[in-house]
């Protein structure tokens, strides 16, 4: 899967550097095998593109092909203002993959512990989730801050992007959804104290006399 990925990146790499490629931007020579190259030359335009690969794939919950399309990101070349700022941003992506992984873990988690009865636990797995999710969305805002100062210097609109940013809102709000029904679920299970309350007449008897006793019992 990787070498074939790999392989892809490159056929698209000399396919579009005929139309756009830039001063700073190289290419490697299609006889060379594409597991020896340490570095991919990839221009201006496409390179949004794969970002826009990867949000889609983030979006989608596929977490392993967002990450190993930042791995074959990692191998760009460039000057060193653009290789820095792609490293910065790949690192970004990462952690959101992490962290976007460990909310949806979280949650389901906290799902099961709910219909077992673990209340305590589930409550855990639930501040966690949710800890997890506002972290993920504060990283994903400065990628999207970074992919913008990116296709700036690439000269690129970063609205190319504007779909796949629009349905990785929806995702975060359907986990935001979910985070919320948790403790909901949580907080509306009340531990119920049982109370009995009873009566006895008459108030006072002889020893051997018979007494009626009625009484109530109600969950408090």
């Amino acid at each position: 899967m990787k070498r074939t990925l790999i392989i892809v990146v490159v056929f698209m790499t000399l396919c579009f550097s005929k139309i756009y490629a830039q001063p700073y931007m190289f290419e490697k020579p299609i006889h060379i095998d594409p597991e020896s190259i340490e570095e991919i030359a990839i221009p201006n335009p496409s390179l949004l593109l794969f970002y826009g690969d990867f949000l889609n794939a983030l979006a989608l919950g596929n977490y392993t092909y967002a990450t190993g399309i930042i791995k074959i990101l990692s191998n760009i070349g460039g000057d060193k203002e653009i290789i820095d700022l792609i490293f910065k941003i790949n690192s970004l992506a990462n952690k959101t993959i992490l962290l976007l992984n460990e909310t949806e873990a979280s949650i389901n988690s906290a799902e099961n512990l709910i219909i077992k009865g673990d209340m305590d636990a589930a409550r855990d797995r639930a501040i966690n989730a949710k800890r997890t999710l506002i972290e993920a969305n504060q990283t994903l805002i400065k990628m999207k801050r970074c992919l913008g100062e990116l296709s700036s210097k690439l000269k690129v609109f970063i609205g190319i992007l504007s779909v796949q940013f629009n349905r990785l809102d929806f995702k975060f709000n359907v986990l935001d959804i979910r985070c919320k029904n948790l403790f909901i679920r949580l907080y509306s299970i009340r531990v119920l104290k049982p109370l009995l309350s009873l009566n006895v007449y008459p108030k006072k008897i002889i020893a051997g006399e018979r007494i009626v006793v009625n009484g109530t019992l109600r969950l408090e």
